[in-house]
């Protein structure tokens, strides 16, 4: 006994359609699961698991991340609670129709995935969040596609200051820093000021400032995703993430927004929280990471 779970991708508005870009028949095998396109006159995607190797639960659980990890890839939701799971006789055979490129995309995900340790929580907390993101937004619930969006940027530029605190705070970093700001304090307090201070009086000012920049320049959600693209240089106008935070806010305290300006900036709040989940997690652009999709009979990609 074989275990499966069914997509069915035609199933969204008129808005939205959910088309991978892979040939009709095309499989391709992740984390043990083999998955099976069907992109001609059903629009069907089939999880399949070997029984002989997992129990139902295993399977199920296989099946899942598999879908999510998928929908990361190809930015389509494939992932919904109302997936059907089922118990089943046949198997699916491996086959070469899926491209060698989208292929090797998928292969660098999965070995990434594997090797994650310490950040594997935060992985999959994030993927679940993204995940949800295009369910709403396949669903044309844009504030709330929103609002997800923006979680995973928030949670994964958290967890980058995190690292970014570590090197700051090293005792070498730190002491080459503060001895800066002391420098600066002593010369602009006998040049400026006309004040000579004691070296306990410029060490306790010194911490107090050097404290204080940290505040000012990492203390706020803002400045976090700043520091985020700046390090890892994401192509995304300053404003726009100003704006994007602003949005947040007006949202999460109730305010009456607009819908035009949601749907102008639910856009770049995927574009960001895709872009960060694929630099924090995979060191990649995730232009380089994306296999082909479309969302609407014009067959655009808007990662293309």
């Amino acid at each position: 006994m074989n275990y499966a779970m069914y997509y069915d991708y035609e199933n969204f508005s008129e808005v939205f359609e959910c088309i991978p870009k892979v040939r009709h028949g095309a499989v391709i095998e992740l984390f043990d699961c083999r998955v099976k396109f069907y992109t001609l006159s059903e629009h069907l995607i089939i999880f399949w698991v070997n029984g002989e190797k997992y129990s139902k639960e295993e399977a199920y659980e296989i099946c899942k991340e598999v879908s999510k990890v998928l929908s990361y890839i190809f930015a389509l939701p494939f992932y919904s609670k109302e997936n059907q799971f089922y118990e089943v006789e046949g198997t699916i055979e491996k086959n070469t129709l899926f491209s060698k490129q989208s292929l090797k995309k998928v292969e660098y995900i999965e070995n990434k995935v594997h090797k994650f340790k310490k950040t594997k929580t935060v992985f999959y907390q994030s993927l679940d969040l993204l995940v949800i993101a295009f369910d709403n937004l396949f669903k044309e619930r844009d504030e709330d596609a929103f609002m997800f969006f923006f979680k995973v940027v928030e949670r994964i530029a958290k967890e980058d200051y995190k690292i970014t605190q570590r090197k700051l705070y090293n005792k070498s970093t730190k002491k080459r820093n503060k001895n800066k700001i002391k420098d600066f304090l002593r010369k602009y307090g006998l040049e400026d000021l006309q004040v000579q201070l004691t070296d306990d009086m410029l060490n306790n000012k010194t911490d107090l400032i050097y404290n204080k920049i940290l505040e000012e320049f990492y203390g706020s959600t803002y400045n976090k995703i700043a520091l985020f693209i700046t390090k890892h240089n994401i192509d995304i106008n300053v404003g726009d993430i100003n704006k994007l935070v602003h949005l947040r806010n007006k949202i999460a305290h109730g305010d009456i927004i607009d819908e035009k300006e949601i749907e102008n900036y639910v856009g770049k709040c995927e574009y960001l929280a895709i872009q960060l989940f694929s630099k924090f997690f995979f060191r990649k652009e995730y232009e380089k990471l994306h296999v082909t999709s479309y969302r609407w009979f014009l067959q655009q990609d808007p990662y293309k």
